[in-house]
C-alpha cells in the first residue's frame, strides 16, 4: 500500500514506535530458515551511536568502526541466514537499506518491494520485557505511519 512508504524498520521514533535511539539496548534473534529454531540472542547496546552512520545511501563514507559494532554484527548475522557467504555490503546496496521495510526505488519498480528483511524473521526483546516479532513489528510500524498521515 502507498501508506507503507520507505520506512525505517529499526528507527521509527518519529512514528512513535517503541524501538528508537532512546532505547538504551535491546536483544534480537532470528529464525533459522526451514526450521522452528532461533539463533542465539544478539545484544545491541550501541544502536544510538551506529544509527546515524547507517542512515547513509552509500557504504563508502561509513567509518570502519561501524562494521565492528554490535548493531551491524547482529544485522549481518540475520542477513547471512538468507544470503549465506555474502558480505553485508554485497547484500545491501547501501547501509540505509538495512533499516528499510519497503523500498520504492526504481530498482524495485516503485512497488514497495520488501527489502532484504522479507526473508528474515526476527524477535526483539526490549529492556522493559516487551517482545516484538517481525509480523507485529511491521504491523505496528504501518499503524503508526497511517496514524501520522
Amino acid at each position: 500500500p502507498t501508506c507503507a512508504r520507505r520506512g525505517s524498520a529499526l528507527l521509527s521514533s518519529q512514528l512513535g514506535f517503541p524501538l528508537s535511539a532512546s532505547v538504551p539496548f535491546f536483544y534480537i534473534r532470528f529464525h533459522k530458515p526451514n526450521s522452528s529454531k532461533l539463533t542465539e540472542w544478539f545484544l545491541v547496546d550501541d544502536f544510538a551511536t551506529v544509527m546515524p552512520e547507517l542512515n547513509r545511501k552509500y557504504w563508502d563514507p561509513v567509518p570502519d568502526w561501524v562494521f565492528e559494532s554490535k548493531t551491524l554484527r547482529a544485522l549481518a548475522a540475520g542477513a547471512a541466514l538468507i544470503f549465506r557467504g555474502m558480505d553485508i555490503r554485497e547484500v545491501a546496496p547501501g547501509p540505509s537499506s538495512l533499516l528499510e521495510v519497503f523500498d520504492p526505488t526504481i530498482e524495485c519498480k516503485h512497488n514497495y518491494t520488501y527489502t532484504i528483511w522479507a526473508g528474515v524473521d526476527f524477535v526483539i526483546l526490549l529492556p522493559d520485557g516487551r517482545v516484538l516479532d517481525k509480523r507485529l513489528f511491521l504491523l505496528e510500524l504501518l499503524k503508526a505511519y497511517a496514524d501520522a498521515a
